[in-house]
């Protein structure tokens, strides 16, 4: 066997290393990996016939059909480097851990918090949604809506400095609300399935404002990071 044939089975092997640990299946068929993972990895759909055609590939160059004869081909450079190439992007697959802004970097509010200096933050940094938190655990959220909510139901057109967090609190609940839901996931759930959870399961004048990564997935866990629309824009 040529140095360029043990090449591309070294690739080989390790893209279904990879493909294994991506979908946490030790048994199923390389095939099988792939069909598993296109819909969710951008690596896998994109270059799944490439991945098909090398599984056959590796096949021929570990099982040729007369040993005495040798392999009927050789492997060009290109090709190579192309398999090499696809492990590399596998090792970086984006999950939900890896996205939006961490806990410790995230500007955050509790219910005794001042409803003008939130709003005074929000506007000089830019942030359109403001986790507020218990316990490390997401109890709600303050963002634009809450304001204009707030204000419409109690008939006023400003807040003053005394106005709490707490004093907002009902418009602020994470729930079925009419305008912006909010969506929980584990750290592991891959970057399309996110992107899914911003864009799938709408209604018309519906939209998720945020998705928050906490240890398991659930809304009662602690808060891991938090991902907005503009977070997934431009990754792949």
């Amino acid at each position: 066997m040529t140095d360029r044939n043990q090449a591309l089975l070294a690739a080989y092997e390790e893209i279904g290393r990879l493909l294994r640990i991506l979908a946490g299946d030790q048994v199923s068929s390389y095939q099988r990996l792939v069909d598993q993972l296109s819909p969710k990895v951008y690596a896998v759909r994109r270059n799944a016939p490439f991945l098909m055609q090398l599984a056959d590939i590796r096949h021929v160059l570990a099982h040729p059909a007369d040993a005495r004869v040798g392999h009927p081909f050789e492997i060009s450079e290109r090709l190579i480097a192309h398999a090499q190439e696809i492990a590399q992007k596998l090792h970086k697959v984006p999950r939900a851990k890896d996205l939006g802004t961490s806990t410790a970097d995230l500007f955050v509010a509790a219910r005794s918090d001042g409803v003008q200096s939130i709003i005074r933050v929000m506007r000089d940094r830019r942030f359109s949604h403001v986790p507020i938190l218990a316990a490390n655990k997401v109890e709600g959220v303050f963002s634009e809506n809450t304001l204009f909510e707030y204000l419409y139901a109690e008939e006023i057109a400003s807040l003053d400095e005394k106005t709490t967090v707490a004093d907002v609190f009902a418009h602020c609940e994470i729930g079925d609300r009419r305008l912006e839901r909010y969506q929980f996931t584990h750290p592991t759930r891959f970057y399309e399935e996110v992107v899914k959870m911003f864009t799938e399961g709408l209604g018309a004048s519906e939209r998720v404002g945020a998705v928050f990564v906490t240890d398991t997935g659930n809304p009662g866990d602690r808060l891991q990071r938090m991902i907005t629309a503009w977070d997934v824009l431009g990754t792949s």
